[in-house]
């Protein structure tokens, strides 16, 4: 197995430990942060392949901005941004960025799931 990172950050402790048995199942460490501070920490102990962010963890741009600065770092990242609601703002600002993808809730566990197996199939890392 490759040496990959999935970060999972958000303010849910709940929907946080679900996601991370999720992705532990896809055989990459899986490390979980309940703040912006904890997830770019985190980005720099090891090569991350896939950010799963909260849109909105403190203000409306933090998901947002979060999975922009860890892209800085790590060039071959996906970030998956969880929506409560559909925000077209966000998605017009992210249309042409084709390593974000939006998951709104209620989550498709299955179909997530698959997509996250997709992904990091996929990474160079």
């Amino acid at each position: 197995m490759k040496d990959q990172q999935i970060i999972i950050v958000t303010r849910d402790r709940t929907f946080r430990d679900a996601l991370r048995r999720t992705c532990t199942d896809q055989g990459c460490h899986v490390e979980s942060a309940g703040s912006v501070a904890d997830a770019r920490e985190l980005s720099t102990r090891m090569p991350v392949c896939v950010v799963i962010s909260d849109n909105t963890l403190h203000s409306p741009d933090d998901g947002l901005q979060l999975a922009r600065d860890i892209r800085g770092d790590h060039p071959d990242v996906t970030c998956f941004l969880i929506a409560d609601h559909d925000n077209g703002e966000h998605e017009d600002a992210m249309k042409d960025e084709a390593w974000m993808r939006i998951v709104r809730k209620p989550i498709r566990m299955l179909r997530f799931s698959a997509d996250i197996v997709d992904v990091v199939a996929k990474s160079t890392l």
